[in-house]
């Protein structure tokens, strides 16, 4: 691919990507300011927000660049079957169940050192455990979607997927957030 690496072709490709991510991102304001006064109710929950979404980026980013080399590379298929492909998944799973389920400890703990309203431990373990789960779903299929369906068309799936995951992660972060919320609180 002589060229891939052509500034035409790279800013054809990601200035439309980053004007969506850009009103993905405006959306995604717009729904946290809808629900935010449910966040006041437990200011506790609402230190959660910024975590949620940053590590549901971070896991998608993670994910994106492994079948984006991968693709690069020849090595890898969108089977079930595919070793690689499912051993990365398996492997963003263990780290975001792990990971959300720290950040419901220390949200808890940094409400506790700071004084804010907090739902409790359980709770706060509960509702970022269930949400993250959700979410790192979410950020997985839209990883692997991204990526085969830019390389598919021909595009660098390097300057599209990562973008892309950013930004469904910002919504769906706050929407499962507010979802579990909901039935936890």
């Amino acid at each position: 691919m002589p060229n891939e690496y052509n500034v035409v072709k790279i800013v054809k490709t990601a200035l439309p990507l980053l004007a969506f991510a850009s009103l993905l991102g405006i959306t995604s304001g717009a729904v946290l300011d809808t629900y935010g006064d449910f966040f006041l109710t437990s200011p506790g929950t609402l230190i959660l927000v910024p975590v949620m979404i940053g590590l549901g980026g971070n896991l998608g980013s993670i994910l994106g660049s492994r079948i984006t080399s991968a693709l690069h590379l020849g090595i890898v298929e969108l089977r079930i079957t595919d070793h690689l492909l499912r051993n990365n998944v398996i492997a963003i799973f263990i780290i975001g169940v792990i990971s959300f389920f720290a950040v419901g400890v220390f949200g808890q703990l940094f409400c506790i050192l700071f004084g804010f309203k907090s739902p409790g431990l359980i709770r706060m373990v509960l509702i970022s455990s269930i949400s993250g789960a959700l979410l790192t779903l979410i950020i997985v299929l839209t990883a692997i979607f991204s990526a085969f369906v830019s390389y598919g068309y021909g595009l660098d799936p390097d300057d599209t997927t990562i973008p892309v995951v950013t930004s469904i992660s910002d919504i769906f972060g706050i929407l499962a957030l507010f979802g579990v919320m909901l039935m936890v609180l």
